[in-house]
């Protein structure tokens, strides 16, 4: 175990039982950080791409007299190389500003080439030689140098998908130390402001309030002597069409 992977245990437990959370790790391969490594691998592959563009255009695009002679091959070429310049440029300004948005592209269009060398590497494993019309030493040098490219790619793959993650680790970590992302949570904020401080222009509303029933005594005083029901203004009689409901008049006899 090296120094700096002891460092990051001893960090890790220290803060195991607080609420910060462990910065992620940015180490890559041969004492480089991952944004060092994203950079280098989206300058090398833009590099290489404009090369082989280069390349392509000059020996196959372009007939011997410098005539254009544009097909559908040479089409889809021209996208391919156009969509892989514009990612791998995409990579390196993300690396450079830290945008985590610059880096998907990259991720999404090198996923479909290595999906593209995984099917070309099973069409030679399982064809053959003979139905590819290659003799051994092409058989085997076309195999050796998709699986290298293939491996290749996964590798960078993992280092920018490293770094990409890394990169929404920190912001969330940053974010949690400025207090904006619990802010919700957090207990000692204070209540939330009146309706009158909320809205002081305008009236606050004001439910209506309904007369409180008499006491019952009050009750018993407003029957006059020889009264079998109460008044209709202190307790209403509620009847239904075809029908007539009956109320008791008091409480200390069943007289109805």
């Amino acid at each position: 175990m090296s120094a700096g992977e002891l460092r990051a245990c001893v960090e890790g437990l220290l803060l195991a039982g607080g609420d910060k959370m462990v910065p992620p790790d940015n180490r890559c391969c041969f004492c480089l950080t991952l944004r060092l490594g994203a950079i280098i691998i989206g300058l090398i592959n833009f590099l290489l791409y404009l090369f082989a563009f280069s390349w392509y255009i000059g020996t196959v695009g372009f007939s011997g007299d410098f005539e254009a002679q544009v097909s559908n091959m040479d089409i889809s070429v021209l996208v391919l190389f156009c969509v892989q310049l514009m990612v791998n440029l995409l990579l390196v300004i993300g690396a450079v500003k830290r945008v985590p948005l610059h880096i998907f592209p990259w991720l999404c269009s090198n996923a479909v080439v290595i999906a593209i060398i995984m099917v070309m590497i099973f069409m030679l494993v399982f064809f053959g030689a003979s139905k590819n019309e290659l003799n051994y030493n092409e058989y085997v040098t076309s195999l050796s140098l998709l699986s290298l490219l293939a491996g290749t790619d996964m590798f960078c793959c993992i280092v920018v998908f490293q770094f990409r993650r890394n990169l929404i680790l920190e912001s969330r970590i940053q974010t949690e130390d400025s207090g904006v992302g619990h802010q919700g949570f957090n207990p000692t904020c204070s209540a939330p402001p009146a309706y009158e401080d909320a809205a002081p222009g305008s009236p606050p509303a004001k439910v209506p309030l309904e007369e409180p029933p008499p006491e019952y005594e009050a009750a018993l005083a407003m029957l006059r002597p020889g009264d079998t029901t109460p008044p209709t203004s202190t307790l209403p009689v509620y009847s239904t069409p075809g029908t007539h409901l009956r109320r008791k008049s008091s409480l200390t006899n069943k007289h109805v």
